[in-house]
């Protein structure tokens, strides 16, 4: 089954990462104020990052790595400058600074593998607070 690695931008420009198996839902979730804590204490939200990976453990091992990285690095990741990424990284070695095929967007925009190009049910959702 897939599973996204997907970044928020929310309310005051904070991001929030996650992973999911049911984006569509997890959308749902977080702008009804049940995802978490931070989201719903940052609504309204705008999904701008999302990757799809073959599995919950792969997308959930790459929401733990960019946890890790600065601002500045979620913000070039997001852009898809994945080439600008190596002078924000404080390893070298970071694998995600050689990601290839990932750059490559499906139909609705979404950052997949070129080897796993399916597409979700969701288009780019954008919260609003009453």
């Amino acid at each position: 089954m897939n599973a996204f690695l997907y970044v928020l931008r929310c309310n005051g420009g904070k991001y929030y990462v996650g992973s999911t198996e049911d984006l569509e839902r997890r959308m749902k979730e977080h702008a009804a104020g049940r995802g978490c804590a931070f989201t719903k204490a940052h609504l309204p939200f705008e999904l701008v990052y999302t990757e799809e990976h073959p599995s919950y453990e792969s997308a959930y091992e790459r929401e733990r790595q960019v946890h890790k990285w600065s601002r500045a690095k979620k913000e070039r990741l997001i852009k898809g400058e994945l080439p600008y990424m190596r002078h924000l990284s404080t390893n070298a070695q970071d694998p995600a600074i050689d990601m290839g095929d990932w750059s490559l967007r499906d139909s609705k925009g979404y950052r997949v593998p070129a080897d796993n190009r399916t597409s979700i049910s969701t288009n780019s959702i954008t919260t609003t607070t009453s």
